[in-house]
């Protein structure tokens, strides 16, 4: 699909704030029904005299965020080389599709287990329609803060000069410090008492982490959801509020590392059904979209790399993104859309206490 905008393109592909809603128009549609979907729904709009943008938005039945990005790198390297005959990937982009790879040593057919739960805390039917009962909160602003490798080793000494047993200091990964971090901030930027629950949540990829390893390459969904729910007040400590949420981020890569995909499997995803059933607004999420690893603006289509990588459905599902720095220089941006007070009230403390 391609579309004409007037809105100003600059502003959009800017840090700064502006409303969640403007995005909107340059995301397609996609089509479905209950028993047929669309993989993947592609949009390209056109800002007269200022630049264009690619809306993509995928099923995530199939794709999930590694694969989009490794057909998004597909598109754009294939766009560089023109119109050369018989043009090939390079192998870290050749798409492995081997179902049999993956071996579930438990013999709980997990993907059942999962349908089930789905299916229990769903309407009950069995339906490849795109949810359309998550709609965009109203009134939410987006913006985007940048965390540098200062800020990161800044932040790590300030959470190790706290912990009193230097045999159990935690790994703290550029990743855990941010989320930590960047949670913290959410949680006090939206007040109120320290009785409310948080749900942190975040997408490990398990493709090594399987054994055998599958591919890199491997298109498909092939990860794990990994969740932690807390109390508001552990991040709302004004002096050990980041290292709260720093050290329970660390803490859930450990287990996955020492316990592996499979131990605890099938039980991973019952809380996370249970709180999807909770009232709005009983239980606040932070879930984390997109990744530091996935390398966006390297993905070049032959013009340079994208002026900005902004993931939109962040608006819908209380979530925050996460993308590398696009000045090379291996930081993190975090994207957000937040209530326009709790977002004045999040950028005014950001960083001030690093």
């Amino acid at each position: 699909m391609v579309a004409m905008s007037d809105a100003d393109f600059h502003r959009l592909s800017s840090n700064g704030i502006y409303e969640a809603v403007e995005l909107h128009p340059l995301i397609p549609h996609l089509r479905s029904s209950d028993d047929s979907a669309s993989i993947l729904a592609i949009q390209i709009t056109f800002f007269p005299s200022q630049g264009f943008s690619i809306g993509i938005t995928a099923h995530h039945t199939v794709l999930e965020g590694k694969t989009t990005s490794m057909f998004m790198k597909s598109w754009a390297y294939l766009c560089r080389l023109g119109n050369k005959e018989n043009p090939g990937l390079p192998l870290e982009l050749i798409p492995s599709f081997d179902r049999e790879i993956i071996k579930d040593p438990t013999g709980l057919d997990l993907d059942i287990l999962y349908l089930n739960q789905r299916l229990i805390c769903s309407s009950g039917n069995k339906s490849l329609k795109v949810p359309t009962n998550k709609r965009a909160t109203p009134n939410l602003v987006r913006a985007t803060v940048t965390l540098s490798q200062e800020d990161f080793k800044k932040m790590r000494e300030k959470v190790l000069s706290k912990s009193p047993d230097s045999s159990k200091t935690p790994h703290l990964s550029d990743f855990a410090l941010t989320l930590g971090y960047v949670a913290s901030c959410i949680v006090k930027a939206r007040g109120g008492t320290g009785d409310r629950s948080v749900c942190l949540g975040f997408t490990a990829d398990c493709r090594h982490r399987l054994d055998p390893p599958v591919p890199e390459t491997y298109f498909g969904n092939c990860n794990v959801i990994l969740a932690d729910i807390s109390k508001a007040r552990g991040y709302m400590d004004f002096e050990n509020g980041f290292a709260f949420g720093a050290v329970k981020v660390s803490n859930m890569v450990k287990g996955l590392k020492e316990k592996g995909v499979f131990e605890g499997a099938k039980d991973r995803l019952t809380p996370l059904f249970k709180i999807a059933k909770e009232p709005p607004g009983s239980v606040q999420k932070l879930i984390v979209a997109g990744s530091p690893r996935f390398d966006l603006y390297k993905t070049d289509f032959g013009w340079g790399r994208p002026w900005k990588v902004v993931l939109v459905s962040i608006d819908k599902n209380e979530a925050i993104s996460m993308a590398e720095s696009r000045d090379g220089n291996r930081g993190i941006e975090v994207g957000l859309a937040l209530k326009k007070p709790e977002m004045e009230r999040f950028l005014s403390m950001f960083l001030k206490d690093v």
